[in-house]
């Protein structure tokens, strides 16, 4: 965070020039992997929902059809299936990036001499590919879960893996690689760099500490969830269609043309729980993250 009366966690994040990259890498890890945790549970039913309205034809109440749907045919615990893989791989994978993100911020601050806004593209962009290739299996089974159309699913994260590599190969567990990294990269960039430019706004409007930090962080986060996640929805859809298809007859130039076969209203398929999820998760995730890298800073030698 940028430094007012809390630092910024990709460019200062730990607290004190002192302090090691390990360090800082640490506290990030731990941070992030708490801030991830909370966001998942708390928002996995917008993302069940936005899966399920990805996956069926446009209507003019699919998105009140879905929810109707799901608490007729599951109950209130439906909103949540695919809570394992979800958190299984928030909580690595957000820990992972913020991790990520420290260093490589720190060496394009240390190393180069690109504009902030240009360092905050890359970094976001670099961290998040890292993080989405090493979780990947995660999140198809996570995909499939949410889906609705694998009841034969257990809830075991590992027993659907294992189930996928006997049934499709090894190969189903990388399903739309290419349109989640094409999501993910875009989203994170976009999302850092907004997120950045308005903190470093409001900060600047704020210069009698009227608005507390928190509040800062909450919505600069939200602005740029939602502008983050709008840049990057076609590539979410196309994404599900790809990794919710068992027979591998949907590739990606398949689920090209089936996204935009009804024009820009079938790309904007389960956009606004997506934007809600999105934006909230980023919200709260950097939220949190950022007090908790000041606890831990504060606490830890």
């Amino acid at each position: 965070m940028e430094s007012s009366s809390s630092s910024s966690s990709s460019r200062s994040s730990g607290g004190g020039g002192n302090r090691s990259a390990a360090h800082k890498s640490s506290v990030s890890l731990a941070a992030g992997s708490t801030s991830g945790l909370l966001s998942a549970v708390l928002l996995q039913p917008l993302d069940v929902v936005k899966t399920r309205l990805q996956l069926r034809p446009e209507t003019r109440r699919a998105l009140r059809s879905v929810v109707a749907e799901i608490t007729a045919t599951q109950g209130l615990p439906g909103f949540w299936n695919g809570l394992r893989p979800s958190v299984a791989r928030a909580v690595p994978g957000v820990g992972l990036y913020f991790a990520t993100l420290q260093a490589v911020s720190s060496v394009l601050k240390e190393r180069t001499h690109l504009s902030s806004g240009l360092q905050d593209l890359l970094a976001g962009g670099m961290s998040r590919c890292v993080s989405v290739s090493l979780l990947m299996p995660v999140t198809v089974v996570k995909a499939r879960m949410e889906s609705g159309r694998f009841s034969h699913y257990s809830k075991s994260v590992i027993s659907n893996l294992a189930l996928m590599a006997r049934t499709e190969g090894l190969k189903s567990w990388f399903a739309g690689t290419v349109p989640t990294i094409l999501r993910d990269a875009p989203f994170s960039a976009t999302y850092l760099f907004v997120y950045h430019k308005m903190k470093t706004v409001l900060e600047g409007a704020n210069a009698a500490s009227v608005i507390p930090a928190f509040a800062i962080s909450m919505t600069a986060g939200l602005t740029a969830g939602v502008t983050a996640s709008v840049v990057t929805q076609p590539q979410d859809l196309i994404k599900t269609l790809v990794q919710t298809d068992a027979s591998g007859a949907v590739s990606m130039s398949v689920a090209m043309r089936q996204a935009t076969s009804t024009g820009v209203r079938g790309l904007a398929k389960g956009l606004l729980p997506r934007v809600m999820r999105r934006s909230l998760m980023s919200a709260v995730t950097w939220s949190v993250y950022e007090q908790l890298v000041a606890t831990f800073d504060t606490v830890l030698p």
